[in-house]
């Protein structure tokens, strides 16, 4: 038998996947300076897949037409698959946001440039 689901006997409830590298399509980037998000120290980001309604959702794309990368979205994107805060994202090493933005980018089909 399975579990009572929990949003049907308490609507109001928000609950958050404890698990997202369960979720096939996810990406994990591994950080070489942890973050702290939520009271948790952070060594790796895992970043869920995108989704259609995340790109409608999105006041910009991390990468415009012309290719070129569009930091504030990339930031915006980190924290909306990696469920960390805006602040969280702003403590990224450089070196780490840029790998979590190869990730999202990813996400679009595109593979970031290398030179």
């Amino acid at each position: 038998m399975a579990p009572p689901d929990p949003l049907a006997t308490n609507p109001g409830l928000h609950v958050v996947d404890p698990a997202p590298a369960a979720r096939p399509g996810s990406i994990s980037v591994p950080l070489s300076t942890p973050i702290d998000a939520h009271g948790e120290r952070l060594t790796v980001l895992i970043l869920r897949p995108l989704t259609v309604p995340d790109i409608n959702e999105a006041n910009e794309l991390p990468i415009n037409l012309d290719g070129a990368i569009v930091p504030r979205a990339v930031s915006a994107f980190i924290a909306k698959l990696a469920t960390i805060p805006p602040t969280s994202v702003n403590a990224l090493a450089p070196g780490d946001w840029l790998a979590a933005m190869g990730a999202i980018i990813r996400f679009f089909g595109k593979q970031v440039p290398t030179s």
